[in-house]
């Protein structure tokens, strides 16, 4: 018997990509040769376990956020969305003013996820134990019932992850050769596609590893095997399917899907609204969260309970807060895309720092005192400038903690959330050179370095002999040379404050998972499922106000007692705004967005348009002068989002190529 680390694990994934040239989506993507018989890969022991673990080249990888372009298992999700302006030279670059077609569309998940179900569904089947105790390895009767947990898991999360992106899908009931002309498929209803992952998950529960949790390393984790799901996790994806499909998208919302049918007349979606779905998707949620409370998941809370290291550090290693990650990530990608350009090339010029942040997103984060910046009593102000502490230079030098203040920021940066400085650069902003390189730090603010971020025109990045950018200076982003964010705003989540690209014997990167699951998603789920079903439960403001108060800002339990904000609890559309506002924030560049403004149906409403012109700071402007704080247009055309967009097209060529495939309406 054997079981894989995180190294092997990794290696053999990456064994696989890249290595198929089939384009059927029934084909295997495994990488094996066209000599490898079936009956020599089930029945060598090793062989057996590299073609069950290529079911896992499918993990989404939520981390691939700052790429120029990203497939459907990546995360486009944030550039499609009202979240991000991805200035890279790339398919993101403007996909959302020009949008997309069936042909064109480059997003897709179909055809790697059905290359998975069809692995999964052969190694259910054929896979048989192996050897015996004794011989040099072995597939044991315990390992093969693990193995084939995994995959019923994975062929369930393969439907899943479909039917969120393209609505109800085939469910394949047998294993058809990739050869065989007859291999054509109609699309099952979606109550069906939610019969079939329920069943897999359901039978995946009862042999996956109950957790990852361990008493004999020093972490608490088993960190060899943490990308292996477990009972936790299929909990999880229940979860997730059942309020998916409780939705409004799903749930008699969409009046285009009602009318959608098979070439048979067959109707996929349900043609009434069920009440019922939200109850199954509350039982389900409430099996996870019983799950978690048995020791096996909490949010995650810093040493000392302080917020802003709250929501630094539960993106930087692995805690009890993740449900599941995904040890193959892109945060490489990310520091380039959030790094000011001439921090990463110190001679200027670097075409990073792409990633902005759209105006529209900035203004979502609450203020400190938890309330909204439109709210009345918020204290935000849109214009003139103060002095701002900023809490991601925060260091220790000889056992004194100092925190460095940015003076002359505008003042619509000030008195925010720790959310919102952990997530955005914004004009004035420190960047964390003064804890990435320790030779700018001193005892106090004043005797200590750190370098300024700049976009408006008209204070150049430093040159010697002044101090660079990353040493103390000043480091401009602006439109006119290399990379640049077209909104006025770097995007600064997930960015860790040990690296730096030029330091000398600097720290260049640091492997952290891509989180596929955390806890503080299914607290919101549970709190917008409770509001769906009865409004004054009182455990819907329980689980909104613990990830608030996690954040560091006051829950709707304390505002409504001392007044601050009233009317939210017991009210279901106030209380419905709120779960979409906290979402919106605690969610950000996760992949949730895109998707959820979608299930909830209001990508073409005012409370989540997903279409139009979204705006920034004027990058052709001047600080002096104020011109550079005029917000604009970021883009030359406005955004497109139409009804179609409620599910993503079909491939065209899956289309042309099938006599029994119906695309998704208006497409």
């Amino acid at each position: 018997m054997k079981k894989y680390t995180i190294s092997q694990f990794l290696i053999v994934l990456v064994s696989f990509f890249g290595l198929s040239s089939c384009t059927d989506y029934l084909s295997v993507e495994d990488g094996f040769s066209a000599s490898d018989s079936k009956d020599y890969i089930l029945t060598d022991p090793a062989q057996s376990r590299r073609f069950q673990r290529s079911i896992y080249l499918t993990m989404p990888n939520y981390s691939d956020y700052a790429a120029a372009a990203s497939g459907g298992l990546g995360n486009p999700w944030a550039s499609m969305s009202d979240e991000l302006s991805n200035n890279a030279n790339g398919t993101l670059q403007n996909i959302g003013v020009q949008g997309y077609t069936s042909f064109s569309a480059a997003s897709h998940r179909w055809q790697a996820l059905y290359r998975t179900i069809r692995t999964a569904s052969i190694y259910i089947r054929d896979a048989k134990i192996i050897g015996k105790v004794g011989d040099p390895d072995y597939v044991s009767e315990a390992e093969l019932k693990s193995l084939k947990a995994e995959c019923y898991f994975m062929r369930a999360y393969s439907y899943y992850l479909l039917l969120e992106q393209y609505g109800p899908v085939p469910v394949l009931e047998d294993i058809a050769s990739a050869s065989d002309p007859n291999s054509d498929y109609e699309r099952n209803s979606v109550d069906e596609v939610v019969a079939a992952i329920e069943k897999d998950l359901a039978i995946a529960i009862t042999d996956l590893d109950p957790t990852r949790t361990s008493t004999t390393v020093a972490s608490g984790f088993e960190e060899s095997r943490l990308a292996i799901p477990t009972v936790g996790v299929a909990l999880a994806v229940r979860a997730k399917l059942l309020v998916l499909v409780a939705s409004p998208l799903y749930n008699g919302g969409f009046a285009e899907g009602m009318a959608l049918t098979n070439h048979d007349g067959k109707k996929l979606f349900p043609q009434n609204y069920d009440a019922g779905k939200w109850v199954k998707a509350k039982d389900a949620l409430k099996d996870l969260l019983t799950y978690a409370d048995a020791g096996n998941y909490q949010l995650y809370k810093s040493a000392s309970n302080d917020p802003n290291l709250n929501i630094y550090e539960l993106f930087q290693k692995y805690n009890k807060e993740i449900i599941w990650g995904n040890p193959v990530q892109s945060w490489g990608t990310v520091e380039a895309a959030q790094t000011p350009r001439d921090i990463t090339v110190v001679a200027g010029g670097s075409n990073g720092s792409t990633l902005g942040v759209t105006q529209e997103m900035v203004d979502a984060f609450f203020m400190k005192n938890g309330l909204a910046i439109t709210d009345a009593g918020s204290t935000y102000e849109a214009t003139g400038f103060t002095n701002v502490l900023n809490p991601a230079t925060r260091f220790v030098k000889s056992g004194v903690t100092v925190y460095m203040t940015d003076s002359n920021v505008l003042k619509a940066y000030a008195n925010r959330e720790p959310r919102f400085y952990a997530a955005v650069t914004y004009q004035g902003k420190s960047w964390h050179d003064v804890v990435s390189n320790p030779s700018l730090q001193g005892t106090t603010p004043a005797t200590s370095k750190v370098t300024k971020v700049l976009f408006a025109r008209d204070v150049p990045s430093s040159k010697a002999p002044a101090p660079l950018p990353g040493y103390g200076g000043i480091a401009n982003n602006d439109n006119r040379l290399g990379g640049f964010p077209k909104t006025g705003y770097l995007c600064y989540k997930n960015s860790n404050r040990t690296i730096h690209p030029t330091v000398a014997s600097g720290i260049r990167s640091v492997f952290r998972p891509s989180i596929i699951f955390r806890l503080a998603d299914f607290y919101l789920l549970y709190a917008e499922v409770l509001n769906e079903i009865n409004p004054g439960d009182p455990d819907i403001v329980k689980y909104i106000d613990l990830v608030r108060e996690r954040a560091g800002i006051a829950g709707y339990a304390t505002m409504q007692t001392n007044g601050t904000k009233t009317g939210v609890i017991g009210n279901k559309n106030a209380m419905r705004n709120a779960i979409i506002a906290e979402r919106r924030v605690e969610l950000f560049t996760e992949g949730q967005r895109y998707f959820d403004v979608r299930r909830w149906m209001i990508a073409d409403k005012p409370e989540g348009m997903q279409g139009g012109f979204f705006t920034g700071m004027n990058m052709d402007g001047n600080a002096n002068d104020l011109t550079f704080f005029q917000k604009i247009n970021v883009d030359n055309a406005p955004r497109k989002f139409d009804r179609a967009m409620y599910l993503y097209p079909i491939q065209l060529s899956e289309i042309t190529n099938s006599r029994k495939l119906v695309q998704n309406p208006g497409w």
